[in-house]
């Protein structure tokens, strides 16, 4: 599925995985709220479709910036074809 093209979404010209695929080999996690302000609302499926390839995660609730909860994966391990 290819990301709604909008001008302050970062994920226009990307495909959703492809997006958080970058994302995670960049800075090595993830946010829920930072995938739903870049218009991605499935994260958790796309975390599980990964898991099935091999990658491997830690996974916690954290604060989020308006005193809520935010959900964050750290990746463990990409496997070599973690494409």
């Amino acid at each position: 599925m290819i990301a709604p093209k909008n001008d302050t979404n970062e994920t226009s010209s990307k495909t959703q995985r492809e997006w958080v695929i970058m994302k995670l080999k960049k800075d090595g996690f993830i946010t829920r709220n930072e995938c739903l302000k870049n218009l991605i609302s499935r994260l958790s499926d796309i975390i599980f479709r990964f898991k099935g390839e091999g990658w491997v995660f830690d996974s916690c609730f954290i604060p989020s910036k308006n005193g809520g909860k935010d959900y964050k994966y750290t990746v463990k391990k990409i496997p070599e074809t973690g494409n």
